[in-house]
């Protein structure tokens, strides 16, 4: 028997995600009585997890703080070490959120989108050319686009990722229009990356609608 910590439930399955809400179950305990009581926890684990996380973020402090000195008596006038700042909180985000954690898919990838735009408007802010919005933020938006699409294409269990990619979408497709809107790069990458995205969520709706009703009914409980 497996639980669900955000439903409250007991769920008897051999899958590892909660039919309503698609987050990981728990393996639920054994109350079958024996000679020894079972270990609940590894305490020799969590003191070793617990220097690991202590000793790399004291070596990120360490590398943010050389950088910031160096950056500030070699070239003061080109503030560098923020693109060092933000490469090393990204890789946090890659490994504490994206690898480790039990968070959803959508979750995932959305702090993934947000972690490496940031990265990107600091290495362009001390860059001479504008090169971000015209041109990386489309190329990351199709990639992600087409990889959402071959999760959806390959997944059995598709039916639960829907929701999330067409709001993951939905949000590319209001960024790429506001890039548009609201700035004057007009390349040919944006447009075909708005069309795309327009045209997947079309898709999406068409196709998936019951899936998408099915899923926000689940997580609401409606």
């Amino acid at each position: 028997m497996k639980q669900c910590k955000y439903c409250k439930i007991e769920v008897d399955t051999t899958n590892d995600f909660c039919p309503l809400c698609f987050n990981h179950l728990d393996e639920g305990c054994d109350k079958s009585e024996g000679l020894y009581s079972l270990r609940q926890k590894n305490e020799t684990t969590n003191i070793t997890n617990n220097f690991l996380i202590k000793f790399f973020i004291f070596l990120s402090i360490c590398a943010i703080t050389t950088c910031v000195i160096i950056n500030l008596h070699t070239h003061p006038e080109t503030p560098w070490f923020w693109v060092v700042t933000f490469g090393i909180l990204y890789i946090w985000v890659l490994v504490c959120h994206t690898i480790l954690s039990k968070q959803p898919a959508f979750l995932k990838i959305l702090l993934q989108i947000i972690s490496i735009m940031l990265l990107l408007h600091f290495t362009e802010k001390i860059s001479i050319e504008t090169w971000v919005l015209p041109y990386v933020y489309p190329s990351i938006s199709l990639t992600i686009l087409f990889v959402l699409i071959m999760i959806l294409s390959i997944s059995s269990k598709r039916n639960g990722y829907v929701l999330g990619f067409s709001v993951i979408i939905m949000i590319l497709t209001i960024v790429s229009l506001l890039i548009t809107l609201l700035t004057d790069y007009y390349e040919l990458l944006n447009f075909i990356n708005i069309v795309l995205c327009l045209l997947t969520l079309i898709g999406l709706f068409m196709f998936g609608w019951n899936a998408i009703k099915e899923d926000i009914l689940k997580k609401w409980h409606l």
